[in-house]
């Protein structure tokens, strides 16, 4: 698998987690980068407080297709407007 990003791609990721909302595409962004600078899956996954499983998979989905949101769009506010 591919683990370097050029500096062009590291900028755009660096640029897009400042601005990042969603908690779940921020942490993809910093798998993404972690890995391309060489920290293991199991390192990851305790800085990001993870499962390891989730890293690989968080960084094998964006080496292959640059995803960086989950296919279901993630989970709807459970906060009411009271």
């Amino acid at each position: 698998m591919k683990t370097e990003l050029s500096l062009n791609e590291k900028e755009s990721l660096e640029k897009q987690h400042r601005t990042e909302r969603a908690r779940r595409v921020a942490d993809r962004i910093k798998a993404a980068l972690l890995y391309s600078e060489r920290w293991s899956y199991i390192d990851i996954a305790q800085a990001l407080r993870i499962r390891p499983e989730i890293v690989y998979d968080h960084s094998d989905d964006y080496q292959e297709s640059k995803k960086l949101k989950p296919k279901n769009g993630g989970a709807q506010s459970q906060v009411s407007e009271n």
